[in-house]
């Protein structure tokens, strides 16, 4: 699609995927695998937990592919698996920013990561801050940074936003995305969006076929430590995305636990533990803003709660001292003052805000 292809970095449009010993045929109908110079002994202790480690995994399982296909909706050539959503931004950035040259747009206060990866790759960095107090996006600003900026190939939009929580207007997304067509792609990071209850933007990727959106297993199913991002998007940008992809992004032990947590009963798990969470969101909620050390609860459609306190830095300082940990976010645009709180369990709540109603009492 020209609108999409003539963003690429020439030297990235012009390249082919490296391919490997995973990538070379179907791998599913293979009984002995002696293609790729592994072991094919399974380390020790040898268990079952240690099966299949000795093999490379499949880069894209198929599998999955047609697991997360039916999933979401879309056709598994929308689809491409990677070390968390991080390294999709990493991808994205790379794929479509030539260094010294491009620029990316994002929205503070929002997820650092997109800044870093611009840094990495040597681009420049377009800022529109979100508006104050209601954090939804600066349209009109954004369309008038990307006219100045015209080198300005991917924006970045975080809905629900970390670390503000809220979720950002369909709408605005969509207006932002039609202007830029043929101009820019537009990354929708929808980590959180099952906190929210909202509809994901991949059902808007045919019509904007622009929009790139980023999910994972890690805040919604539980496995923050096996690392799976998922990108969603038109099939051009996933080709351009697996030109220069790690032949093996996915560890066995990821597809394997993966699977387990996409079966009808996981995903029940999971939609249970999302309820719970959500509950407890709002007894938190309740609960801090009952503090006196507490002056503001931002809006959440997230797993978590954006705090404005008293004494940010004496806060987290104070629960640090009692084992617990929270993140300082002060130092974010338009946060000022705040900390970030995720939800934990009904006891590991309970605690944190025993120390917060010690801390504000002593500090009172």
């Amino acid at each position: 699609m020209d609108e999409i292809m003539r963003l690429v970095r020439p030297a990235i449009r012009e390249m082919k995927p490296y391919s490997s010993a995973r990538t070379e045929g179907s791998q599913i109908a293979m009984r002995i695998r002696l293609d790729a110079n592994e072991s094919p002994y399974p380390p020790y202790p040898g268990g079952k937990e240690q099966h299949e480690l000795n093999r490379y995994p499949e880069g894209q399982p198929e599998l999955l592919l047609d697991t997360f296909a039916g999933f979401y909706g879309v056709p598994r050539e929308c689809l491409l698996f990677s070390r968390g959503a991080d390294e999709a931004i990493d991808l994205l950035v790379r794929a479509f920013c030539a260094e010294g040259r491009d620029a990316i747009l994002h929205t503070p206060p929002t997820f650092a990561m997109y800044l870093h990866s611009a840094q990495v790759q040597g681009v420049s960095v377009v800022e529109v801050p979100l508006v104050p107090n209601s954090f939804q996006l600066d349209v009109p600003g954004i369309l008038a940074a990307h006219d100045a900026n015209p080198q300005t190939k991917v924006v970045f939009l975080c809905s629900p936003n970390n670390p503000t929580a809220n979720l950002l207007d369909r709408g605005d997304i969509l207006r932002i995305a039609s202007a830029l067509l043929g101009k820019a792609i537009v990354v929708v990071d929808e980590l959180y969006l099952d906190y929210s209850g909202a509809e994901s933007l991949a059902t808007a990727i045919t019509a904007h076929p622009n929009i790139v959106v980023l999910r994972s297993m890690s805040k919604e199913y539980s496995l923050a430590g096996e690392r799976f991002g998922i990108t969603i998007a038109h099939p051009d940008i996933i080709s351009v995305m697996g030109r220069i992809l790690a032949p093996y992004p996915l560890s066995q032990t990821a597809i394997q636990a993966v699977t387990q947590v996409m079966t009808a009963e996981g995903v029940v798990q999971a939609k249970e533990n999302i309820e719970k969470i959500l509950s407890e969101r709002a007894r938190v909620a309740g609960a801090l803003d009952a503090s006196s050390a507490v002056v503001h609860i931002f809006a959440s459609d997230a797993n978590f709660l954006l705090v404005q306190v008293e004494d940010a830095r004496g806060l987290v300082a104070a629960m640090a001292r009692n084992g617990i940990k929270i993140r300082d976010r002060s130092a974010l645009a338009g946060a000022g003052n705040s900390v970030r709180i995720s939800i934990g369990t009904p006891d590991e709540n309970n605690v944190m805000l025993a120390v917060l109603d010690q801390y504000a009492a002593e500090t009172s």
